[in-house]
């Protein structure tokens, strides 16, 4: 019984899936040059996308570029995109959106938060606690110190800066023992 329940389900997801795109597509077909035409199409490719239909990676960027020729100062769009290039483990593609959210929104915190995972997953740890520290400031300016995504970046704080100070120690230590071989073998 479970086995034709999940076929059940499947079925019904792929039926609202082509419904979806069918109905995103008409919308782009009678108004190609309207902004919010192709943000319901983005949206649409983005919702699959985050639900397991990668195969619709690269109609959710083309969908997003387009939102973004439209309205260039459009950052949702950017960061939609910095997400979707995460999805592909594309980082450097992820970053350099992340970076135009950044330059048309300084107060994203999420881009910022998402721009330090990055840089913490290419081992760039002094990045990781600048933009962490950034986003730190802006929820602590917007008062939200309670707020679970504060208590998050705060963690990741102290578990980056635990992780720096060991490896400054490491590299402190290195450079000292270096300094101590040159001198014993002067």
């Amino acid at each position: 019984a479970k086995d034709t329940e999940k076929e059940g389900l499947l079925s019904g997801i792929n039926v609202w899936k082509n419904t979806a795109v069918d109905l995103s597509r008409k919308a782009i077909d009678t108004s190609s040059l309207t902004y919010a035409n192709w943000n319901t199409r983005a949206a649409v490719y983005v919702s699959l996308v985050g639900v397991g239909f990668s195969d619709y990676t690269e109609d959710a960027l083309r969908a997003l570029d387009t939102c973004i020729n439209i309205n260039p100062l459009d950052y949702d769009s950017y960061f939609k995109a910095g997400q979707i290039y995460i999805i592909k483990e594309d980082y450097d593609n992820a970053l350099a959106m992340f970076n135009r959210v950044l330059n048309i929104n300084g107060s994203h915190v999420q881009s910022l938060i998402l721009s330090a995972s990055i840089f913490n997953e290419k081992k760039d740890t002094e990045n990781a606690i600048s933009y962490l520290k950034a986003a730190k400031q802006i929820l602590e300016t917007n008062k939200l110190e309670d707020s679970d995504t504060y208590k998050s970046v705060v963690e990741s704080l102290k578990s980056l800066e635990v992780t720096d100070e060991n490896t400054t120690e490491e590299k402190d230590t290195k450079e000292q023992t270096s300094q101590t071989e040159k001198s014993t073998t002067e």
